[in-house]
């Protein structure tokens, strides 16, 4: 399965992450572990994305569109204006 793989999709993360890291460390250094906490969850669930099998969202995917829907509509009816 990995030899079909296109490892640019792993290094362009990690590409986008370094430059995030760079910048936030120049600048406040206080979210760094945020950052590398955050990073880590999505690389896995990134890969979990990945390595599965899509033929299970041509049964699901009106549940994700509807319950996108109804999560954007929320937030525009509830957003805190300032």
């Amino acid at each position: 399965m990995l030899k079909k793989y296109n490892f640019l999709l792993i290094i362009w993360p990690l590409t986008i992450f370094s430059l995030g890291f760079i910048t936030l460390l120049s600048t406040s250094p206080d979210f760094i572990k945020d950052h590398i906490i955050f990073f880590i969850i999505g690389y896995l669930l990134y890969f979990m994305a990945a390595f599965n099998d899509y033929n299970l969202l041509k049964f699901i995917w009106k549940y994700f569109y509807g319950i996108s829907i109804i999560l954007l509509v929320i937030t525009f009816l509830f957003a805190e204006l300032k």
